[in-house]
C-alpha cells in the first residue's frame, strides 16, 4: 500500500470525536446497534462498500473481520463449534468505507487525492460490553469508569443503543482541551492539560496499516497501569507485533531515574550527568550483569560498584566474593596495561611483561596464607652497596639470596655470609667444597696406568701468576690450562681445569711415585740382603786367617 499524509489526520479525527458532545452524536446517528444476549449486530444507516469490525480483550484482538455490504455485520459470543468466549471486558471498533467511484474525479478527469490514495471512511463506531455467563447482560449500565456497553440507556431486547463515536471527514481542531475515556464528564478542570485520557484502562495505541513489505508496519502502545487485580501502577511502551515491553516505569521511581541532557549523556538517578553514563546514588552506585541462563549458558552475575570504601567487581554467584579492589587515594598508574599487553604496577609505559615501579624498595611478597610464611623479593639498600636485589624470607630469617648491581652475588643464613661470587668470578664459601664423584654419577671409566703422568708432569710448566683482573700482588701458583689439556686431555676444553682433574693428576702421580719407591726399596732390600752376606763372608774370612 502506499502510504497517505491522511492517515494521522484520520487517527486525529477518530480521537478528537470521542471527546464530542451526546446532541453531536445524537447528530451522527450513521450505525445502529442491537444487543441481544448471544450477539451485537450493526445496522449501517450510510451507504458504504465494505466494514471492518474488531473485537478485543485489553490489548489482544480476539476477532477481525471484514465484510462486504452484502454481508451482515454481527459479531456473536460463541464460536462456530458453540463454545462460548471467555466472561469479561470486551470493545468493539466498526469502521465502514466507500470505495472510489466515478464521482470522486476531479474536473481534469483524474482522482482526487482522497480517492486515489485511500477507500473513503464513511463511519465509525466504538464502544464497550460485557460478557457474563457466556452472555451479554441487557440490564447492566456502566458505572464510573466501569468497562460494560457503550454510554447512554441499553435498549431492550432486540433494540437499540447509540454509539460513541462521531467522524468528521475534514482537520479537526481543538480550541481548548481534550479529554478521551469513558470517565469523562462534562465541564470537564483540565488544569493546564492538553489532552488528557481519563478511565481506567489508559491505552495509546499506533496501529500501523502498511501492507507492503518494504514499508515498516510495526504496532506500538503507550499503556498506563495493568488492567488486571493486584497490577502495576506503571507506564510503559509496548512492542504490540512482538508483544514486549521494552521500556517501563513503575510508580514511584525517583526523581531523575532515567534522565538524558541535552548532549545526549544519560543520568541515572541525577538531573545533572557529567559523563556519558552517571550513576549517582546515596550507597554504593553500582551495575549489575546478569547472565539469567535464559539463551543457555549458565547463569552467572557480576556487579560493578564503588563507595567510600572501595571500587570493586563482585562476583554475586560464587557468594558475593570481591576478586577485584580499588582503593580511594591509589596511587597514579598503579595498574597499567599496555598495547603490547604489559602490565605496569606503578608506571604508565611498563616495558616488561610484569614492571614494578616504586620510589623505593619496590618489593613483591609470596604469602602463604595458611602457614604464615612469607617470601619476598625486592630491590634494597644494604650496607655496602646500594640498589641490590634480595630473595629471602620477610622477617630476614633463613637463606637469603642477595645480587648487588657491581657484579657481586651473596648467599646469606640470616645474618651470616655463606658464599660469596665476586664480579671478578672470585667464589669464597665459609664450608667444604664437595663435588660429585660417585660411581653412580660415572661412566665410561678407564684405568689411568697408561697416563704416564709422572712422564706428563715432568715436562709441564708449574709457574707463579696473576690473574690479569686483580693487582699483580695477588699471586697464584700452578700449570696453564692449555699445557693441562694437551698433556692429559682432561676437561671440557683447554681454557679451565677441573679442581677434581687436578686432584685426580695429583693422585696418580703420587700412585707411580708409590711404585716406583716400592720397586727401588726391594732393590735397596736385596741389595741389603746381599751386602750382609758379603760381609758374613768377609767376617769368616778374616776370622780363619787369625786363627793359630
Amino acid at each position: 500500500m502506499i502510504r497517505s499524509p491522511l492517515l494521522p489526520v484520520l487517527t486525529i479525527l477518530f480521537v478528537v470525536a470521542l471527546s464530542m458532545s451526546s446532541s453531536m452524536l445524537s447528530a451522527s446517528n450513521d450505525v445502529s446497534l442491537q444487543v441481544y444476549p448471544s450477539e451485537l449486530l450493526f445496522i449501517p444507516n450510510v451507504s458504504y462498500h465494505r466494514a471492518n469490525l474488531k473485537i478485543s480483550v485489553g490489548n489482544a484482538a480476539i476477532s477481525d473481520v471484514s465484510v462486504g455490504s452484502d454481508k451482515q455485520i454481527v459479531f456473536r459470543t460463541y464460536d462456530k463449534n458453540g463454545k462460548s468466549i471467555k466472561d469479561g471486558s470486551y470493545r468493539y471498533e466498526l469502521t465502514l468505507f466507500r470505495f472510489p467511484s466515478a464521482s470522486d474525479l476531479a474536473a481534469d478527469g483524474r482522482p482526487s487525492v482522497l480517492s486515489r490514495r485511500l477507500p473513503t471512511v464513511v463511519a465509525t463506531m466504538t464502544g464497550a460490553f460485557t460478557v457474563r455467563d457466556g452472555e451479554i447482560p441487557l440490564d447492566e449500565e456502566p458505572g464510573p469508569g466501569g468497562r460494560g456497553p457503550a454510554s447512554g440507556d441499553r435498549a431492550a431486547r432486540g433494540g437499540t443503543a447509540q454509539p460513541f463515536d462521531v467522524v468528521t471527514s475534514d482537520d479537526q481542531i481543538t480550541i481548548g482541551s481534550l479529554c478521551v475515556g469513558l470517565d469523562c464528564v462534562n465541564n470537564e478542570n483540565f488544569d493546564f492539560d492538553t489532552i488528557r485520557l481519563k478511565e481506567n484502562n489508559l491505552r495509546i495505541k499506533f496501529d500501523d496499516t502498511s501492507s507492503t513489505g518494504s514499508f515498516p508496519s510495526n504496532d506500538w502502545q503507550l499503556t498506563a497501569n495493568d488492567s488486571s487485580s493486584g497490577g502495576r501502577s506503571m507506564f510503559a511502551i509496548d512492542d504490540v507485533t512482538n508483544a514486549r515491553t521494552p521500556f517501563l516505569v513503575t510508580a514511584g521511581a525517583p526523581t531523575s531515574s532515567l534522565y538524558i541532557d541535552s548532549s545526549g549523556r544519560l543520568g541515572l538517578g541525577t538531573s545533572s550527568p557529567v559523563k556519558d553514563v552517571d550513576v549517582v546514588s546515596g550507597d554504593t552506585p553500582a551495575v549489575r550483569f546478569n547472565q539469567d541462563g535464559t539463551s543457555g549458558y549458565t547463569a552467572q552475575t557480576w556487579d560493578v560498584a564503588g563507595n567510600e570504601a572501595n571500587f570493586f567487581v563482585r562476583d554475586v554467584t560464587a557468594g558475593s566474593r570481591l576478586p577485584f579492589r580499588i582503593f580511594p587515594g591509589s596511587p597514579q598508574n598503579s595498574l597499567a596495561i599496555a598495547a603490547s599487553g604489559n602490565i605496569g604496577l606503578g608506571t604508565y609505559g611498563p616495558t616488561a611483561s610484569l614492571h614494578l615501579a616504586r620510589p623505593a624498595q619496590p618489593t613483591i611478597l609470596l604469602d602463604h596464607v595458611t602457614s604464615g610464611v612469607q617470601w619476598r623479593l625486592r630491590m634494597t639498600d644494604f650496607s655496602t652497596y646500594t640498589d641490590g636485589f634480595e630473595i629471602g624470607r620477610s622477617d630476614g630469617t633463613g637463606a637469603s639470596l642477595r645480587l648487588y648491581p657491581a657484579g657481586n652475588a651473596a648467599f646469606y643464613n640470616g645474618a651470616d655470609l655463606r658464599l660469596a661470587v665476586t664480579a671478578a668470578g672470585n667464589l669464597w664459601i665459609a664450608g667444604t667444597l664437595t663435588q660429585s664423584s660417585s660411581r653412580a654419577v660415572k661412566g665410561h671409566v678407564v684405568s689411568a696406568e697408561s697416563l704416564n703422568v709422572l712422564g706428563h708432569l715432568k715436562n709441564l710448566e708449574v709457574a707463579l701468576w696473576s690473574y690479569k683482573h686483580d693487582a699483580p700482588t695477588v699471586k697464584h701458583l700452578g700449570p696453564f690450562a692449555e699445557d693441562f689439556h694437551a698433556a692429559f686431555g682432561l676437561g671440557e676444553s683447554s681454557t679451565g681445569i677441573a679442581v677434581s682433574d687436578v686432584a685426580g693428576v695429583a693422585l696418580v702421580a703420587v700412585k707411580e711415585l708409590q711404585a716406583e719407591l716400592e720397586a727401588k726399596n726391594a732393590r735397596i732390600d736385596e741389595m741389603s740382603a746381599r751386602i750382609a752376606q758379603l760381609e758374613a763372608v768377609v767376617q769368616k774370612l778374616a776370622a780363619d786367617r787369625i786363627s793359630p
